[in-house]
């Protein structure tokens, strides 16, 4: 998976880019790709920076984006990543566990379900086209 599994490897047969689960995280394939992360990167993002601060936002991006990055080149070698969107995947899964973690402290439990129901959806149905 670019190289990963013999690092700066220049023999020729490993292409030695392991730099591609990092900045896959900048790239994007098109104007409506961009935005439709920015708004989920926005709605979703800036939740959680409220509540963790923003070394841990970027942090928790960080490191799920470069996971997901990872987990999908694992799963399928002849596949490539592009965009922000298991970054997006990640900050759903954080702002899910910080629902039900705080859940006896909502006052709307039902609001904060649909929410979060309409960011699992969006995220898979705009993850899937």
């Amino acid at each position: 998976f670019c190289g990963m599994g013999t690092l700066g490897s220049d023999n020729g047969e490993t292409p030695a880019q392991w730099w591609r689960v990092f900045t896959a995280l900048f790239m994007h394939v098109g104007l409506a790709h961009l935005i439709l992360n920015l708004l989920a990167q926005i709605r979703i993002g800036s939740d959680i920076e409220n509540v963790a601060g923003p070394w841990k936002m970027a942090l928790m991006y960080f490191l799920s984006g470069i996971g997901g990055n990872i987990f999908a080149s694992l799963m399928d070698s002849f596949s490539f990543s592009c965009g922000a969107s298991t970054s997006i995947y990640g900050l759903v899964g954080v702002h899910v566990v910080d629902v039900f973690q705080s859940w006896p402290l909502l006052e709307n439990k039902r609001a904060a379900m649909i929410a979060i129901c309409c960011e699992v959806f969006f995220t898979l149905f705009i993850g899937v086209l």
